[in-house]
């Protein structure tokens, strides 16, 4: 996983975005940035460290995770892979996705690393609820820090029943049946985290499981109404809910296979696709690697170095493109520009790499003699 631990090209990538809004006039979530709070962090607690990563890890733990008590938490997924009694991360029920298939945490590791067993999601609700003091009545947090995590900042859009939300500082405030809810998620591939707390009626909910997120804020609110409002009706909203997002989902799948096997089976590639293996860069997503696919009945796998996603392995549609396996529920293809019977760079479309860009973005192989 070591060729995951560079964010050299990330940050450097950063650099090339154009904001697409004033400054806190619009609400927009980028994991991203705080890949950079947490550089900030490891700076300014472990000025040694050449690392910022690691030096956020460290400070996460000193500052937080241990006063705090959680005694299984971890900062990284290197550490969560060494775990005997892990979750795997799922595409569905039967399918376990790849070891590596959450690598790319690690560098932006700020943005989502932190793993910990179910006892101690607990008592990190019990720690929000008690406004940054542990159990014990030792104070983390000063009162006026807290503060700042459930003030609204900026208005984000709708989040499930409510009307109105609001983004808060790394939380989202919004309200159910007239109470007020803190919330922040987690996804992941194949793995799913919630974390919902009702501070003025002092209680909260935790859901983690694995597989695609299909409604899991639904299931903390009908945790909610059976033990907060003593309402039992949510849950057939909650079922109702998820076998809509589990049909469009499916639909969305047939339709991607119904595609491929519409395919024109006759066509070959006009190149050699050993001949495209190497690196390829971006301005924005900076470097990816094509690569010899360690993937069963797949042309090549694509590592994408810059922290955006782990390798994923693709094969053949027709002509020049390629497509990931629909097996592993990613939804992008990659189309090769040729030019005298040469490589000359790709374009990148789909599933949230070009969400917004409809013509994809193109990466240029570097190897490229003038």
């Amino acid at each position: 996983m070591d060729k995951y631990n560079n964010t050299a090209d990330m940050r450097a990538g950063i650099a090339n975005l154009e904001p697409s809004e004033e400054f806190r006039t619009s609400f927009k979530y980028n994991n991203h940035m705080y890949m950079y709070a947490g550089d900030l962090v490891g700076k300014l607690m472990d000025p040694s460290n050449p690392n910022p990563t690691e030096g956020w890890m460290k400070a996460v733990k000193d500052v937080v995770l241990n006063p705090v008590g959680l005694e299984s938490a971890v900062a990284s997924y290197k550490e969560f892979r060494k775990l005997s009694n892990i979750a795997l991360a799922h595409a569905d029920s039967k399918t376990v996705l790849p070891e590596d298939i959450n690598a790319w945490l690690d560098p932006v590791a700020p943005a989502g690393s932190i793993s910990m067993n179910i006892k101690d999601r607990l008592k990190w609700i019990e720690f929000l609820l008690n406004k940054g003091t542990t159990s014990d009545g030792k104070t983390i947090l000063k009162p006026e820090t807290f503060q700042q995590l459930i003030t609204p900042a900026n208005l984000t859009p709708s989040q499930g029943t409510a009307p109105v939300s609001a983004a808060g500082l790394a939380t989202f405030i919004t309200t159910y049946k007239g109470e007020t809810v803190i919330r922040h998620g987690g996804n992941v591939q194949g793995s799913v985290s919630k974390t919902c707390f009702f501070p003025d009626r002092k209680f909260g909910v935790v859901g983690l499981y694995t597989g695609a997120d299909f409604g899991s804020l639904n299931f903390c609110y009908d945790i909610a109404d059976r033990l907060l409002f003593k309402d039992s009706k949510t849950l057939k909203n909650s079922l109702d809910y998820m076998k809509t997002q589990k049909e469009t989902a499916a639909k969305q799948l047939k339709a991607l296979q119904d595609e491929f096997n519409g395919r024109n089976k006759d066509t070959k590639p006009s190149f050699d696709t050993t001949g495209s293996f190497g690196e390829y860069s971006n301005p924005v997503l900076g470097s990816v690697i094509l690569e010899k696919s360690v993937f069963p009945n797949s042309s090549f796998q694509i590592d994408i170095k810059a922290p955006l996603a782990p390798a994923f392995p693709m094969v053949h549609f027709e002509h020049d493109r390629f497509v990931a396996p629909l097996e592993l529920g990613q939804n992008f293809s990659v189309s090769f520009k040729i030019d005298a019977n040469k490589v000359q760079g790709f374009v990148l479309r789909g599933d949230g790499f070009t969400d917004d860009i409809p013509d994809g973005l193109y990466f240029k192989k570097c190897s490229l003699k003038e």
